[in-house]
């Protein structure tokens, strides 16, 4: 009885401590003779389910794997690629908007591509798979310049028109109008 009731106090407190906060800020791979790295942006944190998945199943999801979902802690990652033609960022991930409070511990990629040996000005193209602000307003700084100056940006057609849409509030709008359109 004692083990059971020692196993199930670990457990607890497993549950109650955020499991990715003391992951490293990198993971480096290598696919195919491609070499990469996985970067940290920071967690975002949200009191509500931003998904669209019943609350039970989300719950039961991270019960499973030990994880508290209140609030729910999801980690912001992005990729480099070094293909043959040059160094590919998946994304820019984010920052503290105000805006986005939800994000106001993100905007770690900078220091987290430092860590890893990536100077940003190495960064020839960044690649948008969509225009939230969780994975675009990251090719901006804080004080509006830019994150990869080498990097042409490019992002989807029908992405780029719709943030650019005068009716669409786009609290950064600096971040997509210099984009290259891709199809």
């Amino acid at each position: 009885m004692s083990v059971l009731l020692s196993s199930l106090a670990i457990l607890s407190v497993a549950a109650a401590t955020p499991t990715c906060s003391n992951n490293p800020s990198f993971h480096r791979f290598s696919f195919g003779g491609i070499q990469g790295v996985v970067v940290s942006d920071g967690p975002a944190l949200f009191d509500v389910n931003p998904f669209s998945v019943p609350n039970a199943a989300l719950k039961r999801n991270y019960d499973a794997s030990f994880r508290s979902s209140s609030p729910l802690v999801i980690q912001q990652n992005v990729a480099i690629v070094d293909m043959p033609a040059g160094r590919v960022l998946v994304d820019a991930g984010s920052f503290n908007i105000p805006e986005f409070p939800q994000f106001a511990n993100a905007g770690r990629l900078l220091a987290n591509m430092r860590a890893a040996g990536i100077a940003p000005e190495s960064i020839q193209a960044v690649v948008f798979t969509h225009a939230h602000a969780d994975h675009v307003a990251g090719v901006i700084t804080a004080d509006g310049k830019r994150a990869f100056p080498n990097a042409h940006v490019y992002i989807d057609k029908v992405d780029h028109e719709f943030w650019t849409q005068s009716n669409v509030p786009n609290p950064k709008p600096a971040i997509i109008p210099n984009a290259t359109l891709g199809t």
